[in-house]
């Protein structure tokens, strides 16, 4: 037998809503003064130090034994192991859901588009997508390979030409 999983509805209007809400939304980790200068220490620390802040909270967080950036950097043939040691059904649910998240994003797509008013005034949008992004996708016992398709491949569908997660 399975646990059961209880569902809170809330609805926006209802008097006490923001009342409602504060009580299912664990906000205190957001505004804890701890985790804030925690955060900031890190952040500083890779500003000033960069790729050995890195290095040193990748062992620390994620507990691997990394000296180099080269240490932290997965190769094809890696990539290729990984997905080979999958079962075939596991393989085959990755894909589904791939094709599902990409299907979605592909739809959310937009285009540069301009216009021209009749005094010469020109306006528009125009989409550029970023060159570069950077994705975290959690290990050890957060370890879901959802992180890594639902941050990675809208990035692919907006034109990103380099992933690092």
């Amino acid at each position: 037998m399975t646990d059961a999983i209880t569902l809170t509805r809330l609805n926006a209007s209802d008097a006490d809503f923001s009342l409602q809400l504060e009580k299912v939304v664990q906000r205190d980790m957001l505004i804890s003064d701890t985790i804030t200068h925690g955060v900031k220490s890190i952040l500083d620390d890779v500003r000033s130090t960069g790729d050995e802040a890195l290095l040193k909270y990748t062992r620390k967080f994620d507990g691997f034994d990394v000296n180099t950036m080269a240490d932290v950097v997965i190769e094809q043939d890696q990539l290729h192991a990984s997905l080979d040691s999958i079962t075939p059904t596991q393989r085959e649910a990755l894909g589904h859901a791939a094709d599902r998240i990409r299907s979605y994003h592909e739809k959310q797509r937009q285009e540069s588009w301009q216009y021209a008013e009749s005094d010469g005034s020109i306006y528009g949008q125009k989409i550029t997508p970023l060159e570069r992004v950077g994705i975290y996708v959690p290990g050890g016992k957060a370890n879901y390979p959802s992180s890594m398709l639902m941050l990675s491949i809208p990035a692919q569908v907006a034109g990103v030409k380099e992933i690092i997660a």
